[in-house]
This record gives C-alpha cells, sequence and structure tokens, in this order.
C-alpha cells in the first residue's frame, strides 16, 4: 500500500497541484475576460437608449401631422365664428366639430384609455373614415354659413385656411384608410412592440450595470 501510493504521488498530480497550475489560472481568467466581453457586446448592442427603426420615425411623423391638422382645424373652426354670421344650429355644428378634432388629438396623442379602446379609432379603416367625415363637415360649413365680413381685412386669408385644413383633414382620413387597407396598422403594432422590447431589455441591463456586475 505504501508503495502503491508513493508511486502515485510520483506518477501523478494531486487537485491542489492543478489549482496551482498557473497555465490552468490563465485559462480559467482568459474564459471569465471572454464571458464579461461577450456581456459588454451585448450591452453595446442593446443600447442605453434604444433607436426608432426608420419605420417607426415614419408613423410617428404622420401621427405628428395629424396632430398639427387637428389642432389647426380646431383654430380654423374658432376662426369661423369671427367670419361667419353663425345661426345656432351652424353654432352646435361648429361645436361639435371642434370637440370632433380635440378627439382626434387625444386619439393621435393615446393619451385617454377610452379614446384608445373605441372601436371606431382604434382601427385605421374607421378611423380614417371619421377622420374625412370630419374634414368634409369642416369644408360643408366653409361653404354654405352666410357671411357678414366679406369685406373684412384678412378675410379671403381665413376662408382659404378653413379650406385648406379641411382638405388636409379628408386627405389624412383617405391615407388612414389606404394604410389600413393595406395592413399597415399590423406592421406599426409590430414595429412600436419591437421598441418597447428592446427599451425593456436595455432597463434591465443598465439596472444589471448598476449592481456592479460589469468590470
Amino acid at each position: 500500500m505504501t508503495e502503491q501510493h508513493e508511486e502515485s504521488n510520483g506518477t501523478g498530480r494531486s487537485k491542489s497541484d492543478d489549482n496551482d497550475d498557473p497555465t490552468l489560472q490563465k485559462w480559467s481568467e482568459m474564459e471569465e475576460q471572454n464571458e464579461k466581453q461577450s456581456f459588454r457586446d451585448d450591452f453595446s448592442r442593446l443600447k442605453m437608449a434604444p433607436q426608432r427603426t426608420c419605420l417607426h420615425h415614419l408613423f410617428d411623423l404622420i401621427t405628428f401631422f395629424m396632430v398639427m391638422a387637428a389642432l389647426l382645424m380646431m383654430s380654423g373652426q374658432i376662426a369661423g365664428l369671427y367670419y361667419y354670421e353663425i345661426d345656432p344650429l351652424s353654432g352646435v355644428t361648429r361645436c361639435y366639430v371642434v370637440l370632433m378634432c380635440f378627439i382626434i388629438l387625444l386619439n393621435e396623442l393615446e393619451w385617454t384609455q377610452f379614446i384608445r379602446d373605441s372601436a371606431i379609432l382604434r382601427l385605421w379603416i374607421t378611423r380614417g373614415m371619421f377622420y374625412s367625415f370630419v374634414g368634409v363637415l369642416g369644408l360643408e360649413e366653409n361653404e354654405s354659413t352666410a357671411t357678414e365680413h366679406a369685406g373684412t381685412p384678412g378675410y379671403q386669408q381665413a376662408m382659404n385656411f378653413i379650406m385648406v385644413v379641411a382638405y388636409i383633414m379628408v386627405g389624412f382620413g383617405c391615407l388612414y384608410f389606404g394604410m389600413g387597407m393595406l395592413c399597415l396598422q399590423v406592421l406599426r403594432n409590430r414595429v412600436v412592440a419591437d421598441y418597447i422590447q428592446r427599451c425593456s431589455d436595455a432597463k434591465a441591463v443598465q439596472k444589471f450595470a448598476n449592481e456592479g456586475s460589469i468590470a
């Protein structure tokens, strides 16, 4: 037994010898560095502030112009209260147009759950029909109401402004209707969901980094 133990000590190495081997220690350090470098690469890829894609920017741009159109439509209808001789029926109609423009504004900015969950405004096809209806209603009000300020300075410019804004609203309504028919709303939802997921991943990585996991 003693001879076998001595022979084993002479030809083999114990675990303590393996742990003290500089080559193995260096290999272990290299593996650890590679893991950290891989994590840094993932961290750099995710970034702390994920960027929107080109399609996402395009949809955001449409939303921006739609918000501006709604605001201009509201201002045009309010200006019409001065330039037009308003009877009670026309006054109520203009108030409804202003209210619908305000609803469009809330819908585009997604500020309230009640508006977001609306069956009419949630789908782009019916949303486009609603926007076009508001624009046509504005055009009808602009053409059918008699005026007593035809000679007022700036009158023609104000009338052109109201008409152009109403046509813009109709145009955006047709745009939404067309995008809905082409199923672009599904694509937009995927793009936004992907951006939200990347933001969530980046926040998780940032939290992990703040805890001192990144050397």
